[in-house]
């Protein structure tokens, strides 16, 4: 995968966890009624958004790594 699709993947997910975070603290005022509940949704929210970039940051390193092997076997 291009580094630039991952990196486009990653944005949407983010956007799309924020949208979804945000749609739901308006329509049904959690943030107000139920605030430790509300604060479970933010900590999932920021869970999703470090594994989209953790993905990313491992995928980066796989790509870094085989780049540079082939580099290696080039030389060699």
């Amino acid at each position: 995968m291009k580094r630039s699709t991952r990196n486009m993947i990653v944005w949407v997910g983010t956007v799309a966890v924020c949208v979804i975070l945000y749609w739901t603290a308006a329509r049904t005022n959690l943030h107000f009624i139920r605030p430790l509940l509300f604060l479970g949704y933010v900590a999932v929210a920021a869970a999703a958004i470090t594994a989209l970039l953790c993905w990313e940051f491992v995928a980066a390193a796989r790509e870094s790594e085989r780049s540079s092997q082939s580099k290696t076997r080039e030389e060699s």
